[in-house]
């Protein structure tokens, strides 16, 4: 979720890319900060799947088009808060 942090071990990691491990032939994926990352507040409360339970949460794939869409309902002092985001991933 883009609200989740390195505490939720979040990874990006870059194909094609690899680490080589000094005087080894071992290599793993490389990984990026999460440009995605995204802190929505109201009130003070923090819109967090980790911390506050939703009281609707629905995620889609796309895999045709490769479209992710997320929209989550949080209550927050009596109201209603719908977060939606929506991600794409392009071959070129």
């Amino acid at each position: 979720m883009e609200e989740y942090s390195a505490d939720e071990l979040v990874a990006v990691n870059l194909a094609g890319f690899f680490d080589l491990a000094e005087n080894s032939n071992w290599r793993e994926s490389v990984n990026a900060p999460n440009p995605l990352y995204t802190v929505v507040t109201v009130n003070g409360t923090e819109l967090n799947l980790s911390g506050l339970t939703p009281i609707a949460h629905n995620q889609t794939l796309d895999i045709k088009n490769g479209i992710h869409t997320r929209k989550t309902t949080f209550l927050v002092d009596g109201v209603n808060i719908t977060v939606c985001a929506e991600r794409f991933v392009s071959m070129s």
